[in-house]
């Protein structure tokens, strides 16, 4: 009886192996598609940079990274820029920041996961990070270490607010609904909270979150996004504005100081309106300081990792607008490359824009397209329009935009493929 049991037990196991066919792979669900295994290093830069913008939302999962990549290889791209700080937060583990609040209960890695799958396609990744925009106001962070409540002295503040909260505590509520609100209402011109900087405590806190991605992880690149001040009425803090008028009354001649320093000391905020430029120049100064910052420090920790910032692509105006001289940031070899955002629509206004882009250096440049604005057809002129000129790569915004275009990375990389061959 024992023997004839082995038997069908035998047989049985015999059944159920044949049952299952070896053609037809296994169904895996997206926590358990396997990592590739990869060394953990950075690939070489490609000569010409093709990429997208990878926005933090469309990580949601392992299955997604694998998605964005597998779609990206079929574009042809060889570089994604993939949001990791979008809001004063972490779409990665183990930062200086709170992770985000999708993440935060797990152990899912978006960057770390992102990295493995993309480095095994042979696809560069730079880590985008948004530099001065902190808070979303339509969906604040509630968690206490988040800059936004550890830290709303580095908060600035519209030239409107400043007379009601530049006197208060920053950690007064009125504080921050006032400005919670202020930007709500205004929020066609500037996309939620901003820290100041010219807070020097803020920079050192930015230069610490990029020093920390380069070294704990094999990126290509630090792509610095946000770089710059909302606008021009923008930029008031108590600490900026304290430190503002330190500066400019150091600069007086003695017969100016006596007429200044009393007025100057007993209004925080009449520095900027009586020395309007100066003001314009110092936040152009602390924008700049910011980005010297961010390059010293990666130079100590990972000097092979390529410096990018996206910025607006008129020069001359978003210098004047924002404080973002960028032009300047090229020639001091602050960053590697400008990605100037091209947005246009009308082709002529995206033509004009790209001459004055590629002014100087083209072959720094990497020119961004609003894909998403865009028919297919439009997206791949401009891009062959762009690498006619010779630039240094270009830049589609963004990857989840063209995930809703049907078939847009299969033209992507039919016409990367006709380019190669002409």
């Amino acid at each position: 009886m024992h023997f004839f049991s082995c038997v069908a037990l035998l047989l049985l196991m015999l059944f159920s192996a044949c049952a299952t066919d070896p053609e037809t792979p296994e169904v895996v669900g997206p926590a358990e598609i396997p990592l590739p295994l990869v060394a953990r290093k950075p690939l070489p830069l490609p000569a010409v940079t093709r990429a997208s913008w990878v926005v933090r939302t469309t990580l949601k999962d392992r299955a997604s990274v694998q998605r964005i990549v597998d779609q990206a290889a079929v574009a042809g791209f060889n570089s994604l820029f993939v949001q990791v700080r979008g809001r004063g937060d972490a779409w990665f583990q183990g930062g200086v920041e709170p992770v985000a609040a999708p993440h935060a209960a797990g152990s899912f890695d978006p960057l770390e996961e992102l990295l493995a799958f993309a480095h095994a396609r042979g696809i560069a990744v730079h880590a985008w990070v948004n530099a001065n925009l902190v808070a979303d106001v339509q969906a604040m962070p509630t968690d206490a270490k988040h800059l936004v409540n550890a830290h709303p002295e580095w908060l600035q503040l519209p030239e409107s607010l400043c007379a009601e909260l530049l006197l208060l505590d920053t950690k007064h509520p009125v504080f921050r609904e006032r400005l919670v609100q202020h930007a709500r209402e205004n929020h066609a011109s500037v996309e939620g909270l901003f820290a100041d900087p010219a807070i020097p405590e803020y920079r050192a806190h930015l230069v610490s979150v990029v020093a920390d991605l380069a070294a704990r992880y094999p990126l290509e690149g630090i792509h610095l996004d946000y770089i710059r001040y909302p606008g021009p009425t923008w930029g008031y803090s108590a600490a900026g504005l304290a430190a503002l008028r330190t500066d400019t009354i150091a600069r007086m001649s003695a017969a100016d100081r006596r007429e200044h320093e009393a007025a100057l000391a007993a209004d925080v905020s009449l520095v900027a309106r009586r020395f309007p430029q100066r003001f314009q120049q110092y936040r152009r100064d602390a924008v700049n300081s910011m980005v010297a910052e961010v390059r010293a420090r990666l130079k100590q920790v990972r000097p092979d990792v390529l410096l990018s910032a996206a910025v607006f692509p008129d020069p001359a105006s978003c210098r004047e607008r924002q404080f973002q001289d960028w032009q300047l940031w090229l020639r001091e070899n602050w960053i590697d490359v400008a990605c100037p955002m091209n947005y246009a629509v009308e082709r002529g206004a995206f033509e004009r824009a790209l001459t004055a882009e590629l002014v100087q250096h083209p072959q720094r440049i990497f020119v961004g397209v609003g894909a998403w604005r865009l028919e297919m057809p439009e997206v791949i002129r401009r891009m062959a329009l762009v690498n006619s000129h010779q630039v240094g790569g270009v830049i589609l915004f963004s990857h989840g935009g063209l995930e809703e275009k049907p078939g847009a990375f299969e033209l992507l990389g039919d016409a990367a493929r006709k380019a190669v061959t002409q």
